[in-house]
C-alpha cells in the first residue's frame, strides 16, 4: 500500500487535484473521491475535482452537505482529522448515510477538511468505499493525501481570490522566497522584463504596494509557504 503522494510538478490546481485523486484511488481501494472548495458564498462549495461520484452525489457534497448537513460543521472543526463512518456515533442513521451514500453502494468513507482558513471551511476531501471493513493502514494514507490536497486548495483559492494566472502564481511563490527578478527569470526561463511585468500584475491584483507586503499577505492567508 502506498504511504503518500509523490511530488508532482506545478500546474493549474484543477489538473493537480485530478492527479491527486487518481493517485489516491490507486493507493487505497476507494470507489470514489472528490475535492470540493469554497466559493464566494460561505454556504456553498464547488467541485475542484471528482473521481467516481455520480453528478447527484457530487452535487450533494458540494452544496447540501455544506449548507444543511450537521456533519459538515464537525468536519470543518476537525481539520486534517480522518474520521470514518465507524468513528461517528449513529452515522448510519443520518440522512447523509441513509439517503445519499448507502443507496448508491457506499458502505464506509471519510470527509476531511483541507486547505487554509478553516473557520470558513476552505475545502473538503471526500473518500467513499464499497466495503464496510477497512484496513487500518488506509487512514494514514488518506491523511497524507489530504495534506497534499491542502496545498492544491491554497493554490486554487489564490488564483480565485486574486485572479492570478498559473504563471503569476509561480512568480509569487518565488517572490515570497525572497528571490530577485534576475534569479526568478533564470529559473522560469523568461526575461527579467517579463518577470517585472508579472510582479507588477501581482501587486495590482492583490492590492499590495510592495513585494514584501504581497508575500506577507499570501503567507498570512496560508496561500504560500515562506
Amino acid at each position: 500500500m502506498d504511504d503518500g503522494p509523490a511530488v508532482i510538478p506545478g500546474d493549474v490546481p484543477e489538473t493537480l487535484a485530478h492527479g491527486i485523486l487518481a493517485m489516491l484511488r490507486a493507493a487505497v481501494p476507494c470507489t470514489a473521491a472528490a475535492i470540493t472548495v469554497r466559493t464566494g458564498r460561505p454556504d456553498t462549495h464547488r467541485l475542484l475535482a471528482n473521481g467516481g461520484y455520480a453528478p447527484e452525489t457530487a452535487g450533494y457534497l458540494s452544496v447540501d452537505f455544506v449548507r444543511e448537513d450537521p456533519h459538515y460543521a464537525m468536519v470543518r472543526d476537525l481539520r486534517d482529522v480522518t474520521l470514518f463512518w465507524a468513528d461517528i456515533p449513529r452515522f448510519d442513521r443520518s440522512v447523509l448515510a441513509r439517503e445519499v451514500l448507502r443507496p448508491v453502494g457506499y458502505q464506509e468513507g471519510t470527509s476531511v477538511a483541507v486547505g487554509p482558513d478553516n473557520a470558513r471551511g476552505a475545502a473538503v476531501l471526500h473518500v467513499s468505499f464499497d466495503r464496510p471493513d477497512l484496513d487500518p493502514r488506509i487512514a494514514p494514507v488518506v491523511a497524507a493525501y489530504a495534506r497534499r490536497c491542502s496545498e492544491i486548495v491554497a493554490d486554487a483559492l489564490m488564483l480565485e481570490q486574486w485572479r492570478l494566472t498559473p504563471r503569476e502564481l509561480e512568480v509569487l511563490r518565488l517572490v515570497a522566497r525572497g528571490l530577485p527578478n534576475g534569479e526568478i527569470a533564470d529559473r522560469l526561463y523568461v526575461t527579467r522584463r517579463t518577470v517585472a511585468t508579472h510582479v507588477e500584475h501581482i501587486l495590482e491584483k492583490s492590492g499590495a504596494s510592495t513585494r514584501a507586503a504581497v508575500a506577507a499577505r499570501a503567507a498570512q492567508l496560508g496561500l504560500v509557504r515562506v
